[in-house]
């Protein structure tokens, strides 16, 4: 019965609105009898995964975010049982890069319930030409008005591919340690005159630009490099390299992120241990299969199959844009009725095919860029 349903509504799951594909679905599902159950739990499997994705982008304090000690790692410890971390940091890269890469990296049959977007340190490397360096050394820099442009085509980019379900989380860049880069950058024995590439004082109106695009694109901001001069002995939070936050720093970065996700996205919260009984949580995202304790030892099959199809539903509620987790009760208000009588539970939306967007610089006009 799977294999059949499969076959005939796969070529559809792309190009139908969810809602009146789930219609026709579930109004064959009603005439199949015994089999409505294995049938509805193979599209819930298919359809909806309850393990949803945090995606991180950004430049190399994205990219080493999961080494010991690191944020994304303490990321993937909090939602252990709720949500797949998936990293996408490149070393060396800068915001002109990074929205380059933007639309191939959205391919992804899954929209993300959220992006983490990190960069600028890149960007505000010296500009050419910077004594006693070839060139090429300053080949990552970009303007920070350019930059500005940047990053506001990458969260729209974001918001335009993934829709409205998919959220927004923004960081600036920590501080640069002068005394650290300068000794990394330039370590005894260097010809004398020597300028540094990276310098605190160039970064700051970097991090002032992504102040200014939080604030006008309406997007939550981590503000790592406030944070981290608000700690006090911050050199104790960077690499000798001055410009990469150690084990410390991570921990910090980690737990600023968890807060920023608690204060702005609660409903994006893992449910915590208390609630892991129950499919539907209170307001918080569900596990992935249930816990121990709600299982029935006689029927462990049907226990997962009845949690995963709830927390399907679950999810799949809030890839309709809802601004809440919704409840079991809620159940009417996302499948057609004589569905949810039917099965008592359901997948409420397909997988999201991420459209081939390419950014246009044009799409910005000067109205854009006024509060900067």
């Amino acid at each position: 019965m799977a294999e059949c349903i499969s076959r005939n509504y796969a070529s559809l799951v792309h190009e139908m609105d969810i809602e009146n594909w789930l219609v026709t679905v579930f109004n064959d599902l009603c005439t199949c009898g015994s089999h409505r159950r294995p049938g509805f739990s193979f599209l819930a499997r298919k359809l909806q995964p309850v393990r949803p994705i945090i995606m991180l982008v950004g430049d190399s304090i994205t990219q080493r975010a999961f080494l010991p000690g690191q944020w994304a790692g303490r990321l993937a410890a909090y939602y252990d049982r709720t949500a797949d971390i998936q990293l996408r940091g490149y070393s060396g890269y800068n915001s002109k890069w990074l929205l380059a890469l933007l639309p191939s990296l959205q391919r992804a049959p899954v929209s993300p319930i959220l992006v983490i977007v990190q960069v600028g340190s890149n960007d505000c490397v010296r500009a050419p030409p910077v004594t006693g360096h070839d060139p090429s050394a300053s080949r990552q820099h970009v303007p920070v008005v350019q930059y500005t442009r940047n990053l506001i085509q990458i969260v729209r980019l974001i918001r335009t591919s993934c829709g409205p379900s998919t959220k927004v989380l923004l960081m600036a860049p920590p501080p640069i340690h002068d005394p650290k880069r300068k000794h990394y950058e330039n370590p005894p024995g260097c010809a004398p005159g020597r300028q540094m590439l990276w310098e605190d004082a160039n970064l700051l109106p970097y991090v002032e630009a992504c102040k200014m695009v939080s604030k006008g694109e309406k997007v939550p901001l981590v503000n790592l490099y406030q944070e981290f001069i608000r700690f006090g002995d911050w050199s104790s939070l960077m690499n000798a390299d001055g410009l990469h936050p150690n084990a410390n720093g991570g921990e910090l970065i980690g737990r600023l992120v968890m807060e920023a996700i608690s204060t702005h996205f609660p409903t994006l919260q893992p449910a915590p241990p208390s609630e892991w009984r129950e499919a539907v949580p209170r307001g918080k995202l569900p596990l992935d299969f249930p816990d121990h304790q709600a299982i029935d030892p006689k029927d462990p099959e049907g226990s997962i199959s009845r949690h995963r199809d709830t927390a399907s539903l679950q999810m799949g509620c809030m890839g309709k844009g809802s601004s809440r987790i919704p409840s079991s009760n809620d159940l009417v208000n996302i499948v057609p009725p004589r569905a949810a009588a039917a099965l008592n539970g359901g997948p409420s939306r397909t997988p999201l095919l991420l459209d081939n967007l390419s950014p246009r610089e044009d799409d910005l006009d000067e109205e854009d860029l006024k509060m900067f």
